[in-house]
């Protein structure tokens, strides 16, 4: 008895194809992103949004009155709580607040290497960025050398990322 309508800033996503009707819109970064996305719920009569893209959700819930204006039930989480799950130093800082155990965790090359001459770190270790969503720049380092060469590639890989839209 419903419908699902799918918005995305990629034609050949599989939501898009799935769904029974597809907008192209904006990435959530862009500033015509909520205005559309509130449109399309105005012209589908939406009575549920979710997002299944992480990085839309900040944008989401700093305008959820605005959804809630239009009868919408947007499924997103605070903007508080948006804010520490996408960053992992800040999810980190929120696990040892609860005494929630975490692996250990660096945010520079030369965090680790002090905690490597004290004993707190050993290779290999994982490098993934603070505020990267899935496996993208998921890298793992056998030592001291390759995780500087490392995180300065995944710095720079990320700055194009960010240039071109893509985050």
């Amino acid at each position: 008895r419903g419908k699902a309508v799918a918005a995305n800033s990629v034609a050949e996503a599989t939501g898009m194809i799935a769904a029974d009707k597809a907008y192209v819109i904006p990435q959530a970064s862009q500033a015509e992103y909520i205005e559309q996305v509130l449109d399309i719920c105005r012209r589908e009569q939406i009575g549920l949004l979710c997002s299944l893209h992480d990085w839309e959700g900040p944008f989401l819930a700093k305008n959820l009155a605005r959804f809630e204006a239009l009868g919408v039930a947007a499924v997103v989480s605070s903007p508080r709580v948006m804010d520490i799950c996408l960053d992992k130093a800040a999810t980190v800082a929120f696990c040892g607040a609860q005494a929630i155990r975490t692996p250990r965790t660096w945010t520079s090359v030369a965090d680790v290497a002090a905690a490597s001459r004290a004993g707190q770190a050993r290779y290999p270790l994982m490098i993934k960025p603070r505020c990267g969503q899935g496996s993208i720049e998921l890298h793992a380092a056998d030592n001291e050398g390759e995780l500087s060469v490392l995180c300065d590639l995944v710095e720079k890989r990320l700055a194009r990322y960010a240039s071109n839209g893509l985050l």
